[in-house]
């Protein structure tokens, strides 16, 4: 066995008896390494990816593009630190599978969330709920800034009516700054109500996505404005 077998053989024993919480940073990088480097010494590459990205999330979620500049990085590593974000959230979103009730702002907050996990572009969802707030189905919308993600009204109302769907959530990211409606997200929340409304649907709440915090516009004073009044609420 050789020095780096050995210290493998030892991080996974301390994995099996400690868990994951108790790894610094780069040893939960030096981990993961194990299973695309076969052979090399993982530490210095989990130091270097540290280094250029900043922490542990920031390896995680930066594109492949980028991880593959960063030495001792190959394609199969790249490909194996950059599905870490999205299996997690295919995990949370199983987790969270069709039925859940989303009749509170908490609720569909801690739903959406993990929908962005690690996404560096802004995304469009259209969660379609029953009329007690269960959840029927939920669809990424298109991918862009808010400005160029709105797909035709048409694509909206045709989900929702296939869904038979009695109440749509909206769903977005900030990508920069913070979590509250802008202008834009504002108008856009307006026409679609508005649109919903034509066909008795109830669009009950837009939320607002940016890193660990989200707004949620039918409970924002401001965001209030952006939705038809009377209806369930």
């Amino acid at each position: 066995m050789g020095e780096h077998d050995g210290h493998r053989a030892r991080l996974r024993t301390r994995l099996e008896q400690e868990g994951i919480d108790h790894f610094a940073p780069h040893e939960i990088l030096e981990l993961l390494l194990f299973y695309s480097v076969p052979r090399a010494n993982t530490n210095p590459i989990a130091h270097r990816l540290l280094e250029r990205f900043g922490s542990l999330s920031g390896v995680l979620e930066a594109p492949r593009s980028e991880l593959l500049k960063v030495e001792g990085v190959g394609a199969a590593s790249a490909t194996l630190l950059s599905l870490i974000p999205p299996l997690t959230r295919r995990y949370l979103m199983d987790k969270n599978a069709m039925g859940i009730v989303l009749d509170t702002s908490e609720k569909r907050g801690a739903y959406i969330q993990p929908l962005f996990i690690g996404q560096n572009n802004e995304q469009l969802y259209l969660l379609c709920l029953d009329q007690k707030f269960k959840l029927l189905n939920c669809v990424l919308l298109a991918e862009g800034n808010l400005g160029q993600v709105m797909v035709d009204m048409r694509t909206i109302l045709d989900i929702t009516l296939r869904s038979n769907a009695s109440l749509v959530i909206l769903a977005h990211n900030h990508t920069q700054g913070f979590a509250l409606p802008s202008d834009e997200d504002l108008q856009i929340t307006r026409q679609i109500a508005e649109a919903l409304k034509m066909i008795s649907v109830t669009l009950v709440d837009h939320i607002i996505v940016a890193r660990d915090d989200f707004t949620s516009m039918r409970d924002s004073r401001v965001g209030q404005m952006a939705f038809p009044r009377g209806g369930i609420f």
